[in-house]
């Protein structure tokens, strides 16, 4: 973890130190950047448990979930290759691997993501725009089993998240951009699940697993 840690750290002094060279540049240069962008649209989530978490029921091993919802975001552009940003995603998955329950029960599973971070982008007088991003902030979401008129509701659980990919941008005038793939790797820490009471883990007991997560996102970005 403290490996994961200092790279973590490296990255963002990187791209911190890259934004201060975009905005040095920028500055003698003549666009037509936006000082703020926001996107929104679609975005699909496999999130993968690993051994035991407490997220989506309790006990549940090697459980996959593959959520589909929204994303939205806006981001403050310093300059005209770098910017911050700050996300809200949601996620609703259906469908649950690896759960175990009795003949007849459903089990879904709800999920938001809420991040900030910096992002480094090529120039803006290019009509194909890549960009890079890393998010930091938090991840919650609960666990829905349901037999006919009889549903259960796990307890929210609540995790550090990182976010770390890129995606590209299609400029169609300077105002209205469609983004076609936007693909992140994104790491939570939800704790994981007490085998010996109802799923509830005492603070500081059980500790938090790690759980190794894959978006994809598409949609517009509008540039005021």
């Amino acid at each position: 973890m403290r490996k994961s840690a200092r790279l973590l750290v490296a990255l963002i002094v990187a791209s911190m130190s890259l934004g201060a060279v975009a905005q040095i540049s920028s500055s003698n240069s003549n666009n037509d950047s936006s000082k703020v962008s926001v996107f929104g649209g679609y975005s699909y989530l496999h999130y993968s448990n690993g051994t035991d978490s407490a997220l989506y029921g309790n006990n549940e091993k090697d459980l996959t979930a593959n959520g589909n919802g929204f994303v939205v975001s806006a981001a403050y552009n310093f300059a005209d290759m770098f910017a911050v940003v700050g996300e809200y995603g949601s996620y609703h998955a259906s469908s649950l691997g690896n759960v175990t329950t009795g003949s007849g029960v459903s089990a879904t599973a709800n999920m938001q993501t809420y991040l900030f971070g910096p992002k480094i982008s090529s120039a803006s007088n290019r009509p194909i725009k890549p960009f890079i991003q890393i998010l930091l902030g938090g991840a919650s979401g609960t666990f829905k089993a349901s037999d006919g008129n009889i549903s259960v509701t796990g307890p929210r659980a609540n995790s550090f998240a990182m976010a770390i990919g890129g995606g590209l941008d299609w400029k169609v005038n300077r105002h209205f951009c469609i983004r076609p793939a936007q693909f992140e790797y994104i790491m939570t820490r939800f704790p994981k699940s007490d085998t010996s009471t109802d799923g509830v883990p005492p603070p500081g007991y059980l500790g938090n697993g790690t759980q190794n997560n894959l978006r994809y996102s598409a949609g517009v970005v509008y540039n005021f």
